[in-house]
């Protein structure tokens, strides 16, 4: 953030946290016929021991390292006014609506931008000013 804003110093950067709980995401995807393949496995971080069968040790792992790397964008940003987050306002937004998810249930859908940048709206008006 130090190089970003020495760069650019009239800049404002806007870290988000990521969208919803492993938890709700993986108690949606249960809901489908078929388990996404690439969620299936042992390996660490996998959610899903099974087809449909929640592997809940190592959603609870993936919940712990999304806490830590949303820690790790607060203390990027200590210090640094033109540094905002989201202050978890992305996190808090339900994580089992399957709609806001595209084809591959990884990455966001065009209704996911839309809603994932209203749940983060607010953060970004007050950043930036605006409201």
């Amino acid at each position: 953030m130090k190089s970003i804003v020495k760069a650019s110093p009239k800049v404002t950067v806007m870290l988000a946290s990521g969208p919803g709980r492993p938890a709700d995401y993986a108690r949606a995807i249960a809901t489908l016929p078929t388990t996404p393949v690439d969620l299936v496995g042992h390996e660490p971080c996998a959610m899903f021991s099974a087809n449909q069968k929640i592997n809940s040790t190592e959603v609870k792992r993936l919940t712990s390292l999304l806490e830590s790397y949303e820690a790790e964008l607060a203390r990027a940003c200590e210090g640094i006014p033109q540094c905002h987050t989201d202050g978890g306002a992305l996190a808090r937004h339900p994580g089992d609506r399957l709609e806001e998810y595209g084809v591959d249930l990884g990455h966001p859908s065009i209704r996911g931008h839309q809603q994932w940048a209203a749940a983060i709206w607010p953060a970004v008006a007050e950043a930036m000013g605006l409201g």
